[in-house]
């Protein structure tokens, strides 16, 4: 069977057939990196395998780990012992909490002491091996991550681990030996004579006194005793001391341990709202005391610190490549990220600058740190290292373009706590339910009166974004971009008119993804790639209406034809007037939905065009393709056009970048976000992974992202051009592989295919002309003199007086 990544296999000979239950409950040389105490790159540690994806300490998950990751990758295993002493590797003491034995020994759940704590459960102590490996499956421990291979693979022995996957290391983590002495089992013993039998480079324990009994037997030979500490206050049972007053007194660890295994907030730690605090000397402590140091509970699926932008590979690099100290080893559940970070992201010029291809285009500026379109967001985005920058374009009631993501306040500011929350106003011709707009206050209101609101596009999981900066900011006008843009060390810069189309909630819900997101905070059972629901004016539910719903973005006609606005006109002159229109400024981009704003764009410029597709197509007629190329340089496709997906699991990949590239278009993705629940499984909720199929496997020639900072990084790793030395853990994934690995009875449903682009799609009607209105005033509001728009910001006469005729019978008193 194909693995998920090219150039390497994953088999499955070594599970067993007719598996019953359900879940109840190439070698690498490292170039100059950092090195840890030992002189070596430091150690990554899969627990349990690659359990971020299948069940810890299943087959897959072991041998899914040493094919994607560092060829030096060490194998974690959690032991347990069985009735009859054999050591397996399971981990959680409670069998219930990882496996389907509740299932299939219904009815034997006991109550044990465990470190003092009443524990109800189904325990190792009660089976013997047999029983247990030939009737009990593993399941995944993490209800968050995917069920699709619960039942799949029998509880392994540890001589099971090293025969089946020879790992070029074995760590054994021995949690809980009170408790097996308790039960007359000795992980002493056991220890010695598994250590006999195979190569074990470490063990590992929280317990003083286990250590204590062993390390004579280990002091001369190659396995290394590691103290694990666990949380500051936790009372470690044999000495009853709590960890944080261990942790003090390193050199007594020292007498019988060469290393010690910390949470990995010990040396990085958070505050209460989640960001970093200064870095603590446990590092420096510990390697004056002559002990290694690893740092654990690394997952790419948790909530880290604010600090890392929801990028878990800047995680890794604030541990290893920070400029002051390296730790010796990682754990971690997702050992392919350490690998990246190791071998490709650490050591790089973070000053080099690449504006070739593939481009970054910024996402309303650097939006998932700052909130959209303001001075913030676009400062940022040019210190991450944006090739171009973006400004979607809506109009005040004053006639001034001002960047904003859209033109209903309600989406991107604090309107509705402010004088102006009374102006909700329904416009059929933009959406069915109520807004106020942008064009329903002047530019000096929404300076004045409003402030930003930082996107939350994955707030259903109560997943935010940088909340000491949730306000921050100021609003910034076209004039204000085009100015701030000029001299910066910038390819390009993105100016979006937008054109609300209409979608259909029977296309949206067939592509949405249904699935589970838990860790004691997250749940929906629903989320949609890209498209939020909530953003699109309408509130679905499956198997609802399919009517049309209608997006809230800038209508280029709908401003022509109802409140006598040229967008086109105003943005040219406001471009032209900002003395864009020489070889020494950034080259301007246009990027709009509707073909005749671009067409206008094409007459009357020579600027880069961009038409973006807005909705899931799987392909395009020759002809659609004819058409576009008349009117534009490029496209913009949504990344399940590329990757379509079921349950966050790719299907396949579709030809349609290819399609475009015969025509000599250059295709960008949007949207890209770092927030792992915006992913597939397949990209292991590692934004590099995403980022790196796009531009490696689909070979886009850019991306339009929310976190400009994660794409300069990858642009940046000394990886990108070892051509056939290139890492496997480097290459892009495999669409659709890792589909085919679950069961047929587990497999989600399939998709309807998407449709095909059609010259239908393409053709819009030509923009209305320019027709100025002089409405009498409204509500206590004297209108300006009518005017065509002349330069810069200022372009026509009081949108917001023309907006109340249109709509005054729907206004909210």
């Amino acid at each position: 069977m194909k693995g998920v990544h090219r150039g390497f296999h994953l088999e499955m000979g070594s599970t067993r057939k007719n598996q019953r239950g359900r879940r109840d409950c190439g070698t690498y040389h490292m170039g100059p990196t950092i090195l840890r105490s030992a002189g070596n790159a430091p150690a990554i540690i899969a627990k349990g395998g690659f359990s971020g994806l299948f069940p810890d300490s299943s087959a897959f998950a072991f041998q899914f780990a040493l094919a994607i990751s560092s060829s030096d990758t060490i194998l974690w295993c959690d032991v347990q012992l069985t009735k009859d002493n054999v050591g397996i590797c399971v981990p959680d003491i409670k069998l219930d909490n990882c496996t389907n034995i509740a299932t299939v020994y219904a009815g034997r759940k006991k109550v044990y002491d465990v470190n003092g704590v009443r524990t109800l459960g189904w325990f190792s102590v009660d089976y013997t091996w047999t029983q247990l490996n030939q009737s009990v499956a593993l399941t995944q421990a993490i209800y968050s991550r995917p069920y699709q291979f619960d039942g799949m693979f029998p509880i392994l022995a540890v001589d099971d681990v090293v025969t089946q996957f020879g790992p070029p290391g074995l760590w054994l983590n021995i949690q809980h030996d009170i408790f097996y002495k308790q039960h007359n089992l000795s992980m002493r013993s056991y220890v010695f004579s598994v250590s006999r039998r195979v190569i074990v480079n470490y063990i590992s324990t929280p317990e003083v006194d286990f250590l204590r009994s062993i390390e004579a037997r280990f002091r001369k030979s190659k396995t290394k005793l590691v103290f694990r500490f666990l949380d500051e206050d936790i009372a470690e049972p044999s000495t009853n001391q709590t960890y944080g007053l261990l942790l003090k007194n390193l050199t007594y660890i020292k007498t019988f341990a060469s290393g010690i295994l910390v949470p990995k907030h010990y040396i990085w730690p958070v505050t209460s709202d989640n960001y970093l605090q200064p870095y603590t000397s446990i590092i420096m402590d510990a390697h004056k005391a002559g002990l290694e140091i690893f740092a654990a509970d690394f997952a790419n699926d948790n909530i880290i610190s604010y600090n890392y932008s929801y990028d878990p590979l800047s995680e890794y690099l604030y541990f290893i490549d920070n400029g002051f100290f390296s730790v010796d080893g990682v754990l971690t559940d997702y050992p392919i990220t350490p690998s990246e970070a190791i071998a490709c992201f650490s050591h790089v010029n973070k000053s080099s600058m690449d504006h070739g291809s593939p481009l970054i285009i910024s996402h309303n500026g650097a939006s998932g740190d700052y909130p959209d379109c303001t001075d913030l967001a676009y400062q940022n985005a040019v210190k991450d290292g944006a090739d171009v920058i973006d400004c979607p374009v809506q109009v005040t009631g004053d006639g001034i373009l001002i960047c904003m993501n859209s033109n209903d306040l309600l989406s991107d500011t604090t309107v509705t706590r402010s004088p102006f929350s009374s102006r909700t106003s329904i416009i059929p011709d933009i959406k069915r339910t109520p807004g106020i707009y942008t064009f329903n206050l002047t530019l000096s209101e929404i300076q004045k009166s409003l402030q930003p609101i930082i996107s939350a596009p994955e707030l259903d999981y109560s997943l935010v974004r940088n909340p000491r900066y949730k306000n921050k900011g100021n609003f910034t006008t076209l004039n204000d971009f085009l100015t701030f843009a000029k001299d910066k060390d910038l390819s390009g810069i993105l100016i979006t008119i937008e054109d609300g189309k209409k979608q259909h909630c029977a296309q949206i819900l067939g592509y949405s993804h249904i699935h589970r997101r838990d860790h004691g905070l997250l749940y929906h059972p629903i989320r949609h790639s890209n498209i939020s629901l909530m953003l699109l004016g309408g509130n679905v539910e499956p198997g609802g209406s399919s009517e049309g719903i209608w997006d809230e973005r800038l209508n280029a006609a709908f401003m022509v034809e109802k409140l006598g606005f040229g967008v086109t006109d105003a943005v040219i002159k406001a471009i032209s007037s900002a003395g864009y229109n020489n070889k020494t400024t950034p080259e301007v981009m246009i990027q709009s939905t509707n073909s005749s704003v671009l067409k206008k764009f094409k007459q009357q410029t020579k600027y880069k065009l961009v038409y973006k597709i807005d909705e899931l197509v799987r392909d395009a007629v020759n002809s659609s393709i004819e058409d576009i190329k008349e009117f534009a340089d490029s496209v913009a496709i949504d990344t399940d056009s590329i990757f379509p997906e079921t349950q966050l699991f790719i299907t396949g990949q579709t030809d349609i970048v290819n399609e475009f590239h015969k025509y000599n278009l250059s295709v960008y993705v949007y949207v890209l976000r770092n927030e792992f629940v915006s992913q597939p499984w397949d990209f292991f909720s590692d934004a590099t992974v995403q980022i790196n199929t796009f531009i490696k496997g689909a070979e886009v020639d850019g991306i339009i992202t929310d976190f400009p900072r994660t794409a300069r990084a990858y642009k940046r790793n000394s990886c990108r051009n070892l051509g056939s030395r290139m890492p496997v853990f480097m290459e892009p994934v495999e669409a659709g592989a890792l589909l085919k690995q679950i069961p047929l009875a587990s497999q989600p449903p399939a998709l309807a295919p998407m449709p095909v682009l059609n010259v239908a799609d393409v053709v819009e009607p030509p923009l209305p002309p320019v027709a100025s209105k002089t409405p009498p005033p409204t509500r206590g509001t004297t209108p300006p003199p009518s005017q065509q728009p002349s330069y810069g910001s200022r372009c026509t006469a009081s949108v917001f007086i023309s907006l109340a005729m249109l709509c005054g019978s729907f206004l909210f008193i």
